[in-house]
């Protein structure tokens, strides 16, 4: 079967369809994107009413707000109804005051002197009385024997060309109580200033004390 070329009109028909699908496809686009620009706009438009509702009520509440302070707050007062009422608390001091001077009497003034006149008498004894209790306190106080030390000094040692204080408890009887101060170290509070010829010099709650070495 032999199949014959299409005609010349056929083949002028294909650019018209081609170009018909085009418009309809471009008209169709363009509808729907006007239909999404519109509900854009729409929204836009929404989303800018509700800003301006709600800044609208936050400034109708803090109006609100500014007009209940207000309304909270006293009434001014008037400088008239100030003089006024400074006069009358004026006034009623002044009388006070008065009945007040009317009341005290000459003999209440005295018998008040007197009072306070044996007050002060009395004061004075007792100053008086405790000032030589305190003197001989003291003085008991200077001339008390001082506590000996709370350790027994057994001599002195030299360690390598340091010398060194031999200590033990009251009634040691083992070498391993024994123990070796030098200057600088405390045995409770006995600290240990220096070591002399015969002597080893403590510092006990501020106070120099001497205490003689034997020789061992």
């Amino acid at each position: 079967m032999i199949s014959h070329p299409p005609s010349g009109r056929a083949r002028m028909r294909w650019p018209w369809v081609a170009v018909g699908a085009a418009v309809l496809l471009l008209g169709v686009a363009t509808v729907t994107n006007t239909v999404r620009l519109s509900r854009l706009a729409q929204e836009t438009h929404n989303a800018h009413r509700d800003a301006e509702v709600q800044s609208l009520a936050s400034s109708v509440a803090q109006l609100r707000g500014a007009l209940d302070e207000a309304r909270r707050q006293p009434a001014p007062v008037t400088e008239s109804a100030f003089s006024a009422e400074k006069q009358a608390i004026g006034e009623r001091i002044a009388r006070i005051e008065q009945a007040q001077g009317s009341m005290a009497r000459a003999d209440d003034v005295t018998a008040q002197t007197a009072r306070i006149d044996a007050l002060q008498k009395q004061l004075a004894e007792r100053q008086a009385a405790t000032r030589p209790t305190r003197a001989s306190a003291s003085g008991a106080a200077r001339h008390a024997t001082p506590a000996p030390p709370p350790f027994a000094v057994l001599g002195t040692e030299l360690r390598a060309g340091v010398p060194f204080l031999a200590i033990a408890p009251p009634g040691a009887s083992s070498p391993a109580q024994i123990r070796l101060l030098r200057a600088g170290d405390q045995e409770g509070d006995w600290r240990l200033d220096g070591i002399e010829p015969g002597a080893a010099l403590f510092t006990v709650r501020d106070q120099a004390r001497r205490v003689p070495v034997h020789a061992r």
